[in-house]
């Protein structure tokens, strides 16, 4: 039993835009600075690296509970 709320902002600038996508967890949360790095053999773990590589900024908080990710968006 636990709570997850998402909470989903864009921002239009110009000729791109700014997503923003907050994650809260009900959960005890995780030690982000102590974390082993994933391996291709882990099962889990991978949804971090995924969002280093992909969003333009990934910030942790509330002692891992909360994720908030930036993404830009171009046109091409």
């Amino acid at each position: 039993e636990g709570r997850l709320e998402i909470t989903i902002a864009f921002q239009a600038n110009d000729n791109k835009g700014s997503l923003s996508i907050q994650v809260d967890d009900s959960g005890k949360g995780f030690d982000i600075e102590n974390r082993q790095m994933s391996t291709d053999e882990d099962s889990f773990g991978r949804g971090i690296d995924l969002l280093n590589t992909l969003c333009d900024s990934v910030t942790y908080s509330n002692n891992g509970t909360r994720v908030e990710v930036k993404y830009t968006i171009e046109p091409d």
